[in-house]
C-alpha cells in the first residue's frame, strides 16, 4: 500500500509559495521569513517582541534575526517600554507601511494561484480540513 503524507504536500506547497513571494518581494531587500512579521507588527503596533514571537509560534531567536533585518531595512522600529524598561515595543515605520499593499497583493496572488482550478466549495472544504489538521497537530503538540 502507497502512504501519502499529509506533512509532504504542506511541506511542498509552503516552500513553492516561498518562492513566490521570495521573488515578489526581492525587490525590497524582503524575503519570506520577513513579511510575515511585517503583516503582524502592523496589525498590532506596540506588541513586544516575546508577544510576536506567541502571536506567529516561532522561535525567540528567529524572532529576533528577523526583527534585526526589518530595523536595518528601515520597515520597524524598536522602543523601550515606558514602564518595563526591559521590554521593546514594535512599530511600523512610514517604508514599512507603504510596503504592506504589496505583500497583501502578493499574498492574495498566491491564494488565488493555488485556487486555480478548484471551485468555491471546493476551497472552503480544505481550508476546514487544513484547520482539522492544523489543530490535531496543536493538540498532541500541546499535551
Amino acid at each position: 500500500m502507497d502512504h501519502k503524507s499529509i506533512g509532504k504536500y504542506i511541506s511542498i506547497i509552503y516552500r513553492q509559495q516561498q518562492i513566490i513571494i521570495n521573488r515578489k518581494l526581492k525587490k525590497y531587500n524582503l524575503g519570506s521569513g520577513q513579511y510575515m512579521f511585517l503583516i503582524v507588527i502592523n496589525k498590532h503596533e506596540g506588541l513586544s517582541q516575546k508577544d510576536l514571537s506567541k502571536m506567529l509560534d516561532i522561535d525567540k531567536a528567529t524572532t529576533a534575526r528577523a526583527i534585526k533585518k526589518l530595523i536595518d531595512l528601515n520597515f520597524i522600529k524598536r522602543k523601550k517600554d515606558k514602564d518595563d524598561k526591559r521590554i521593546f515595543r514594535l512599530f511600523i515605520d512610514e517604508k514599512g507601511r507603504k510596503l504592506m499593499p504589496e505583500i497583501e497583493k502578493t499574498l492574495k496572488e498566491i491564494t488565488e494561484i493555488s485556487k486555480k482550478g478548484l471551485k468555491t466549495k471546493e476551497v472552503g472544504e480544505l481550508f476546514r480540513l487544513l484547520d482539522i489538521v492544523m489543530n490535531n497537530n496543536k493538540s498532541y503538540i500541546d499535551k
